[in-house]
């Protein structure tokens, strides 16, 4: 199986990492719901239902992929990426995800 070799929600064109806009919407979905509350499994559950495409003709999501993508700065810039997400919902979901790893540990 073939693998991304480019972070979901960008492309390369003319030798620069540009946004593809059909998966930065994915992402703004993803992290809205993440920040809502949902879960890594409810978030990958409904792309998947929802047949949105990871890479090439694979529309599986699971937990993981959703995982990587939260918390992921390039979403904000980082790396020479250009932004998709505003700080304030990057921030939002990525306090989430602390919160729910220490309180992980704390069990």
């Amino acid at each position: 199986m073939a693998l991304r070799t480019i972070t979901y929600g960008y492309e390369m064109k003319d030798g620069k990492i540009t946004v593809c806009a059909s998966e930065a919407e994915v992402i703004e979905q993803i992290y809205r719901s993440y920040a809502a509350g949902m879960t890594f499994v409810q978030i990958a559950s409904e792309l998947t239902e929802m047949s949105v495409r990871y890479f090439g003709d694979n529309s599986q999501w699971n937990k993981n992929m959703v995982h990587r993508i939260v918390g992921n700065a390039r979403y904000i810039g980082g790396d020479g990426y250009p932004p998709i997400l505003d700080e304030e919902l990057y921030n939002a979901a990525v306090k989430r995800k602390e919160e729910k790893a220490c309180a992980q540990k704390d069990v």
